[in-house]
């Protein structure tokens, strides 16, 4: 009997959802089926390391940047989406090709809306149903919709417990039939580690926003007392210069971000929603500090600040006294279940 053949398309917009992808990778794998993962960059890049023995498909690469100032988020935005435009079209240039060359059963694709064929059974997992209300992002939203309803099957990377961890991005009304919650997407787990790291600051997203991050916090990390590190997320080009008390790392394997995770006293990250579950799945205390210029992650900060499980604060106000008060707070992390292989196994099922 033919093994099933599913390409899995993976947005490059940082690693948060190549890292998240991953989780349902594997189990996709474990379940026997043969696997085609789409994706470019530097997510492309990861998961050929950890799956050496897949099939790859190159897409177009997302090039996105954010505005240096946050208040010209929208314009920016706005002044790309000619050329995230193109790239969809690119993509679904490359998915045409590969799909009259190859025979393929299902597509999922990780909030990357080109890899859909109304010929194919597809599935589209995101976090994101609508944008945080009060953003004026209520286009964005109709044109994110417009996308995403197309698939037969919406995964959400979430539980459907009373106090979810995506708010009211989830909290839509419509399309309840297609729409599935699928449990946490994280890799890593909580261990009981030795807490000799005083602080680690674990960089991702766009630039220029990373840099400018990596900077302030290079600076402010030298004058603090301690071992400290901080997680680049990129190999791209140089690092700040920093202290002798501070150990830079350029990109760490998902084993040293684990043993990271855990034997760090205080975690300093964006609030990407791949950050955020990896930081609920190990238990452990940070302070949240969103790309500027990102609704979500701006929501997202205030959202699980003002329920008391983490800290945050804003780039232009990250400064010693706020790390320390997030390193003395007493926050109480959420818990929630991580994905159950069991439930994709019967929603895939669905297609044959």
């Amino acid at each position: 009997m033919r093994k099933k053949h599913i390409l899995f398309g993976v947005l490059d917009w940082g690693l948060g959802h190549a890292s998240r992808s991953r989780v349902l990778l594997q189990i996709l794998q474990e379940q026997n089926y043969v696997l085609t993962i789409a994706s470019s960059g530097q997510a492309l890049d990861y998961l050929q390391s950890h799956f050496p023995e897949a099939d790859f498909l190159a897409l177009s690469n997302y090039s996105i940047s954010y505005a240096a100032k946050a208040r010209n988020w929208k314009w920016n935005l706005l002044s790309q989406s000619q050329d995230l435009y193109k790239q969809h079209q690119a993509d679904q240039q490359i998915l045409k090709s590969y799909l009259q060359k190859n025979k393929v059963d299902i597509l999922i694709s990780d909030n990357r809306p080109s890899i859909y064929s109304p010929e194919l059974p597809s599935i589209y997992i995101t976090h994101q149903l609508q944008l945080p209300k009060g953003t004026g992002s209520r286009l964005g939203t109709f044109i994110h919709q417009r996308y995403y309803t197309k698939f037969d099957q919406i995964w959400v990377p979430d539980t459907q417990q009373q106090t979810k961890i995506t708010g009211e991005l989830t909290e839509v009304k419509k399309w309840r039939d297609k729409i599935h919650f699928i449990g946490m997407l994280s890799t890593y787990e909580k261990t009981q580690e030795t807490k000799k790291i005083d602080f680690t600051a674990i960089l991702s997203g766009p630039e220029p926003q990373r840099t400018l991050l990596e900077q302030k916090l290079t600076q402010l990390f030298s004058k603090i007392d301690g071992k400290h590190t901080i997680v680049r997320g990129t190999n791209q080009g140089s690092s700040a210069q920093a202290s002798k008390n501070t150990s830079i790392i350029n990109l760490a394997s998902a084993n040293d971000i684990q043993q990271i995770l855990n034997s760090s006293k205080l975690v300093i990250c964006r609030s990407g929603y791949s950050s955020i579950m990896d930081l609920i799945s190990v238990q452990q205390k940070a302070l949240l500090i969103p790309t500027p210029g990102q609704p979500e992650q701006e929501y997202l900060a205030k959202y699980f600040s003002s329920m008391g499980y983490f800290n945050t604060c804003s780039q232009s106000e990250i400064s010693l006294s706020l790390i320390y008060e997030a390193f003395k707070s007493e926050q109480v992390i959420p818990q929630a279940e991580n994905v159950d292989s069991n439930q994709i196994k019967t929603l895939l099922a669905r297609f044959f």
